[in-house]
């Protein structure tokens, strides 16, 4: 199960396709994973990495699940692969 708060990640679940924060509470941008996990309830995006303005808590397991998907902001962007 993934946290449903918001807060610094402590712990992680990992999945085949994703990694998922499992708790978020009691860390810092010093402590644990460092990184941030967003979040609101109902249907979400999950969005991995974080935005540009969340500066120093956008790492790699910074995510975000707090937009819904009709959900349009200049700093959400993503890299096309093939």
């Amino acid at each position: 199960m993934t946290s449903t708060s918001a807060a610094y990640v402590t712990n992680i679940l990992d999945y085949d396709f994703m990694i998922l924060p499992s708790a978020a509470s009691g860390g810092s941008a010093t402590t644990y994973i460092c990184d941030y996990y967003y979040t609101a309830s109902g249907w979400r995006v999950v969005l991995a990495g974080g935005n540009a303005i969340h500066g120093a808590t956008a790492g790699v397991f910074c995510v975000t699940s707090n937009y819904d998907s009709s959900t349009d902001i200049a700093t959400i962007g993503a890299r096309l692969c093939y």
